[in-house]
């Protein structure tokens, strides 16, 4: 006792340390002779990491928009899928003939039948596998930049309304709900959502020398009957 008291605070606080080391190692000597089937904790240490593959389930995906020329390919599939279309009586419409006309601002735009090269030279088109205008679903319009096509959509902001007039006489008025730009034209996707709407696509920047990369994208809803 006299040599603990004589001892500076330094050497009682190492001589107390080990002492509360060798508490441990008693312990534990105590607790793995009284557990005998225990696996040595070092054998932990030793084995390789496990590597857990998480599976990802995808949430369902809208529906892709068929573009001019191209086919659409499912993931995984070597078959090329065709593009759906709607099978018209044999004369009630020739492609590239006038489906319907838009008004965007002071801008009378005729917009034709199908969206092939030869018709999207001359005027917007129609998605023919899309809604008509003023029925249930999304109605598509492809269209350039240029004046003659949708170039009056710059100037379009939310809350606009852009009026369809088809060739009875029709008026349906939709009002814009979203204008989008896309990164390319493999985002172009047609929403899936109830009600009557409108899309229009086009290439942008609207003043871009060459071919615009990106796509604007305006969504106009009709509150019509």
């Amino acid at each position: 006792m006299d040599l603990f008291r004589n001892m500076t605070k330094k050497q009682k606080l190492i001589l107390l340390a080990v002492a509360a080391v060798d508490l441990i190692l008693g312990l534990l000597a105590l607790w793995l002779w009284t557990h005998p089937n225990t696996q040595d904790i070092s054998s932990y240490a030793q084995r390789p990491a496990q590597v857990v593959e998480l599976k990802i389930v995808p949430t369902p995906s809208p529906v892709p928009i068929p573009m001019p020329g191209t086919t659409l390919r499912p993931v995984g599939s070597a078959d090329p899928v065709a593009t759906p279309t709607v099978q018209p009586q044999a004369s009630a419409f020739s492609e590239g003939d006038t489906a319907f006309t838009l008004v965007i601002g002071k801008s009378e735009i005729p917009v034709a039948y199908g969206v092939e090269e030869s018709t999207l030279d001359q005027n917007p088109g129609w998605l023919t596998s899309s809604a008509k205008p003023g029925q249930e679903g999304v109605c598509v319009v492809y269209g350039h930049r240029n004046r003659n096509h949708l170039k009056a959509l710059k100037d379009v902001d939310y809350g606009d309304v852009i009026t369809v007039k088809t060739k009875d006489g029709k008026k349906v008025a939709y009002t814009v709900e979203s204008i989008e730009i896309l990164e390319s034209e493999t985002e172009l996707r047609i929403p899936l959502i109830s009600g009557k709407h409108l899309m229009l696509t086009t290439c942008y920047p609207f003043y871009y020398t060459g071919h615009a990369p990106k796509k604007y994208v305006v969504m106009a809803v009709s509150s019509g009957s």
